[in-house]
């Protein structure tokens, strides 16, 4: 059961520091401040059960992080990115991995 619960924290605290990354690069105010807490309840929950692990609890909590954080980018994807934003679909159309509807673009340092 603890094993699980390593997990769930784990995928829970990196699941909403995905989305928290998103909500302050559109600059969702509310929202952060509203994930910043849920971030701080995971992380707590996390220290606690995992404060004694060795080995076998590394593997767990990592493997939460891993879902945590895949399963953040689907969620945002799906339900939360903004609706003039369009995802580019191949590396030739240049270094910006977004690009809005009006041409303007978004890249990677």
């Amino acid at each position: 059961m603890i094993y699980v619960l390593m997990f769930l924290s784990n995928m829970f605290s990196v699941f909403l520091l995905g989305i928290q990354s998103k909500n302050v690069m559109y600059s969702r105010y509310v929202a952060a401040v509203v994930t910043s807490f849920g971030i701080s309840v995971g992380n707590f929950l996390f220290a606690k059960f995992a404060a004694n692990g060795g080995l076998i609890e590394f593997f767990v909590c990592a493997a939460g992080g891993c879902s945590g954080i895949a399963s953040s980018i689907l969620f945002h994807d799906k339900f939360m990115r903004p609706k003039n934003i369009v995802v580019k679909q191949s590396v030739e159309e240049g270094y910006a991995p977004f690009k809005f509807s009006n041409g303007d673009k978004i890249g990677i340092l």
